[in-house]
């Protein structure tokens, strides 16, 4: 399986996050060959000698597209795909790692009300770090049992009720296969680290706050890259302070997060 990565950089103060990735890519892939997509970034001579020195192919975009693009091009074309975000850190192999009875892999975001975009937003796997293992059967399948009009990759907002709700990256994608999904369980969730935001921790700082565990996150990077392992835990205990009666509610009858991990 391919990894694919894709590299977001308008802002310097971001540099540092946006490079993560390759200080341990090949600590978690030693070995799988990976392509990585410049969109249009200003650091693009740093991510080109990096890929270089990691063996990495590198694909530079002159013209910047949008996430939900990157990822349909992705999903659309693609026999298998593993996604990986630029601001990722392994502390372990992961390549090894095998999904093949499942069509998504990755770690589970539950429902939680987020105070940056006021919306409840749904749960979902988060595509940091995800494996589509057969990307030909999953278009087969989601052609099958799809409405008209419904795009499960781009992120969407609307009012349900009288409560605004959000449906982040790829959420419609895991609820329409949630039986054919794993989600990540603490032997896995502690082989890597990610930074929510940190590519672009600028444009969210003022709304989410100085010394919100998200920019908590981005000043460990860049003092000392060891003290974020395990700091997926400190991302769990901000969902869990941040919760969505609303949304629990709404799928209760099955179709919310699962209750726990094994």
């Amino acid at each position: 399986m391919k990894v694919f990565i894709l590299i977001w950089c308008n802002n310097l103060a971001n540099a540092n996050n946006s490079l993560l990735t390759f200080r341990t890519l090949r600590t978690g892939f030693p070995t799988a060959e990976v392509v990585v997509y410049d969109n249009a970034s200003i650091i693009g001579d740093q991510v080109q000698r990096l890929c270089q020195e990691t063996g990495a192919k590198y694909c530079r975009l002159n013209k910047e597209i949008r996430h939900h693009e990157y990822l349909k091009s992705i999903l659309l074309n693609e026999p298998s795909a593993i996604l990986v975000d630029p601001d990722i850190i392994f502390w372990e192999q992961v390549e090894h790692w095998d999904f093949s009875n499942y069509l998504i892999a990755g770690r589970l975001i539950p429902n939680f009300y987020d105070n940056y975009t006021r919306c409840h937003t749904v749960s979902r796997i988060h595509s940091s770090l995800m494996w589509l293992p057969d990307l030909k059967q999953l278009r087969a399948r989601f052609a099958d049992k799809t409405a008209r009009y419904f795009d499960p990759i781009t992120h969407q907002t609307a009012i349900v009720g009288s409560e605004w709700v959000f449906w982040d990256t790829l959420a419609g994608l895991y609820h329409l296969f949630k039986d054919q999904s794993h989600c990540f369980n603490d032997h896995e969730l502690n082989a890597y680290d990610h930074l929510f935001c940190g590519t672009h921790l600028d444009l969210v700082i003022n709304d989410i706050g100085a010394d919100s565990i998200i920019a908590k996150g981005s000043r460990m990077a860049m003092a000392d890259v060891a003290s974020l392992k395990g700091y997926w835990r400190q991302q769990d205990e901000y969902f869990a302070a941040n919760p969505s009666p609303f949304l629990d509610n709404l799928y209760e009858s099955g179709l919310n997060q699962p209750k726990s991990r094994k």
